[in-house]
């Protein structure tokens, strides 16, 4: 005698790894109210047959299927093959809802979808998720006690069970930069001028690390002379920024490893000012670390 496998797993469907970030993040939530979810960023790993469970999964556990929709996402041969089993259990369960459809970006919605009622995360995924689980709960999703979670799943869980209006803190230190400068640059300061506050990195306008008589900056002087306020300045030198990160800067005694650590140290700086001057609230840490 065999036993029946129970359908009550909601798989979220989406393009890797564009959208692995939101898929952890509305999984880790889901579980936290004692859903079953199913995502290939939560269950694969090194080894595993992932093709294979995943259509085993999609085919013979799913109760709902989550679509991430954006126009990159759908356009991707492995959930474009998804929507297509995911059709084929719609029908078998007479389930015309059985595909939902979360919509991150516009998108133009594939023939198998057209007409499914999206859940709109686009406007913030707070009321994205406050509207997923009322659907949740009206189609009658399983929904049992939320199992143990282990630190990751706690720190993400947060909040979960009761959606509020409110911010969240992004926990990682993975951010993709829109463009890098094209110039790594040595400045020094004009004679009689002292070294030791030319050299100090809080009276720069731009990120600043000391070495030799001035500075290595990104920054160049302005028409005035000046690289920040009250502070004169001479351009002595500068380097591309692929040669600087390659190869270094023999001329100024800088070699390979301790450029990109210059260059990692000017970048978090630029970044440590922006976030600042956005409005948001730095922690340092027993190392001089600052988190925002």
């Amino acid at each position: 005698m065999t036993t029946e496998v129970p359908r009550d797993v909601v798989f979220i469907s989406h393009a890797t790894p564009e959208d692995n970030h939101f898929v952890s993040w509305l999984g880790a939530k889901l579980a936290a109210m004692g859903y079953d979810v199913w995502a290939d960023v939560l269950r694969l790993r090194g080894g595993d047959d992932w093709a294979g469970k995943l259509e085993t999964a999609l085919r013979k556990r799913t109760i709902k299927m989550l679509l991430v929709c954006t126009p990159s996402g759908l356009a991707k041969d492995g959930v474009r093959r998804e929507i297509e089993i995911g059709a084929q259990v719609a029908k078998q369960l007479h389930d015309a809802e059985f595909i939902v459809p979360l919509r991150l970006e516009v998108y133009e919605a594939p023939f198998r979808v057209a007409l499914a009622q999206y859940v709109d995360f686009k406007r913030g995924w707070a009321q994205g998720l406050a509207e997923l689980t009322d659907l949740l709960k009206e189609t009658r999703v399983p929904c049992g006690r939320p199992g143990p979670m282990d630190a990751w799943l706690a720190s993400h869980a947060v909040g979960a069970a009761r959606i509020l209006d409110k911010t969240e803190p992004l926990l990682s230190n993975w951010l993709e930069f829109a463009q890098l400068p094209t110039h790594v640059r040595y400045c020094e300061p004009p004679g009689g001028f002292p070294i030791d506050v030319f050299q100090r990195r809080e009276v720069h306008s731009w990120p600043a690390v000391p070495h030799q008589a001035g500075v290595i900056t990104f920054a160049r002087p302005g028409e005035d002379g000046k690289i920040a306020f009250q502070m004169p300045a001479k351009l002595m030198a500068e380097v591309d920024r692929d040669t600087f990160l390659e190869e270094g800067w023999p001329g100024k005694g800088i070699d390979a490893y301790q450029a990109r650590r210059m260059f990692s140290e000017l970048g978090t700086q630029a970044f440590d000012k922006l976030a600042g001057s956005r409005g948001l609230h730095g922690y340092t840490s027993s190392a001089g670390r600052i988190s925002w």
